[in-house]
């Protein structure tokens, strides 16, 4: 007697599994996107062509340190967090605790570079400011880089496409409203960093 046809449901389940999270985390990387072009169409109609060189400058550095701040962890993260999943919680506990401390420390030691460099790179107060106030978005950074990775880890993108998908919209419409109304480029930095840590507490809330 032959046996039995193999099941195909758990093939479809992960199949399923996995095109729900790649939609998800697509659909997060779109409207981070997305913000940063209506951002800079903004800006160009509204502000002149050497404020918007400024503001091309901060963001320049913001990049730059926003690639190193999380020291390239999300990957080692991810994957410690899940192979942690059955340890013992305070095992657990103790790792997010250890690395909680390390990427805070990493927010603010790179906050203080990017400051440091818009008077290294610039003359211009206006830069000077505005990367200080930008710099503080770098705090957060590494802990919401934490929280991605635990999200990951668990299967929760979900949370995390959420999550950047409503910072990303304050991040769009809090500037627009700022830039519409006549106001400096420091004050749009200091938004951008203020809903970054709306981002780090929706992740502490959830």
């Amino acid at each position: 007697m032959k046996g039995s046809p193999p099941s195909r449901v758990p093939a479809f389940a992960a199949y399923n599994g996995i095109s729900s999270n790649f939609l998800w985390m697509a659909w997060s990387g779109t409207a981070s996107i997305l913000n940063s072009v209506l951002i800079w169409i903004v800006i160009a109609r509204q502000r002149s062509v050497e404020e918007v060189a400024h503001f091309a400058v901060v963001m320049g550095l913001y990049a730059l340190f926003f690639s190193v701040v999380s020291l390239g962890l999300m990957p080692y993260l991810v994957n410690v967090i899940s192979r942690r999943a059955g340890d013992a919680a305070r095992a657990t506990s103790r790792f997010l605790g250890s690395s909680t401390v390390l990427l805070i420390g990493s927010g603010f030691v790179t906050a203080f570079l990017m400051t440091l460099s818009g008077f290294v790179v610039s003359g211009s107060s206006r830069v000077q400011l505005s990367a200080a106030a930008l710099s503080l978005a770098l705090i957060p950074t590494g802990v919401i880089a934490l929280a991605e990775a635990f999200s990951i880890a668990h299967h929760r993108t979900r949370r995390v496409a959420v999550i950047t998908t409503i910072e990303n919209v304050l991040r769009t419409l809090v500037p627009i409203a700022i830039l519409l109304a006549d106001g400096s480029l420091v004050a749009v930095c200091l938004s951008f960093a203020a809903v970054r840590f709306v981002a780090l507490g929706a992740y502490l809330a959830t």
